[in-house]
Order: structure tokens, then sequence, then C-alpha cells
């Protein structure tokens, strides 16, 4: 299967995603109302009038499939790469496997202690205390919020930080 899909993966990916580009044309342009087209808005028109073609285009569905098959081939990839990276890993243990994971558990343990750490009374500013309040947003919301973004920003960091030290290193070489 491995050879097969080394060899041929690009190919099939690419006709998948020509087909499902084909299918999201056809059913796009099948669906789109008399009355839409190039010239529906123009910078003359009347707001309400403008407000009567927008009521329009909302009732369209034509982009729904384009976009939950975007989203079923973005899942896919996800945990084919997980699984399959996880397959790789429990065949192919050895010490060298456990640094490559390292980072992840790095990460992991920075989101879960800024995550169980998270006060939302004495972390939040007070602009994030009102656009939480404005946005009926949840401590539990809150607290992933901040996790993710914590957990990002050390990978940024720690990504620029390579990137320096690997330029150097190979400066020196």
């Amino acid at each position: 299967m491995y050879n097969f899909l080394s060899k041929n993966g690009q190919t099939i990916a690419t006709i998948i995603g020509a087909i499902i580009v084909v299918v999201f044309i056809a059913i796009a342009m099948g669906s789109v109302p008399e009355g839409l087209g190039p010239d529906t808005f123009k910078e003359n028109d009347v707001p309400l009038a403008t407000e009567a073609k927008l009521a329009k285009l909302k009732e369209i569905k034509a982009f729904d499939f384009g976009l939950y098959a975007t989203y079923a081939l973005l899942a896919f990839a996800v945990a084919a790469a997980v699984i399959l990276s996880l397959i790789y890993f429990v065949t192919n243990f050895s010490l060298q496997s456990v640094k490559g994971m390292l980072p992840i558990i790095v990460l992991l343990v920075i989101f879960f202690i800024v995550y169980s750490t998270y006060n939302p009374d004495t972390s939040d500013v007070y602009q994030v205390l009102t656009a939480r309040k404005k946005y009926d947003v949840g401590v539990s919301e809150s607290q992933l919020v901040s996790g993710a973004l914590t957990t990002s920003l050390v990978a940024l960091v720690g990504a620029a930080a390579s990137l320096v030290v690997m330029e150097v290193l190979n400066f020196f070489k």
C-alpha cells in the first residue's frame, strides 16, 4: 500500500480534487437564481434593491457542497496523517522516534498547564472581559482559546529560534 501511494498518491489526489471541482462548478452554475449575474450589484442601486438581492444570495445553497467537500477532505487528510504517523511510530520504534515526539509532548504539556491555570477573573484584561460578555463566551471556551494562543506563540517562538540557531550553525560548517 505504501509503495502504491508513494508512486500514485499525488495523481489520485489530483484526480479526486478535479472531480470535486467539476461537480462543484456544475452545482454552482446550475443553481444561480434568475437575475443574479456579474452586473447584479451596481453603484447606483437603492439600498432596498441591494437588500433584496442580498436576500436572494442568502437562499443559494450551491456553495454548500464545496464547503462540505473541503471539510471532509481536510478531516480525512488530518486523520490519515495522524493515523499513519502513529502506525509508523509503533512499527519503527526507536530513540530517534521518541526524539521526534518530544516537541509535540512539550507543546501538549504547555497547553494543559496554561489551560488548567487560566483564571478568567485575574487573567483577562478589561477588553477581553468586555468581549467575553458581549459575545457570551464562557470560561471553558476562554480557557481553550488562552491555551491554544499561548501554545501557538510558544511554537512560533520555538520555530523562529530554531531557524536562527540552525542558520548560525550552518554558517560555521
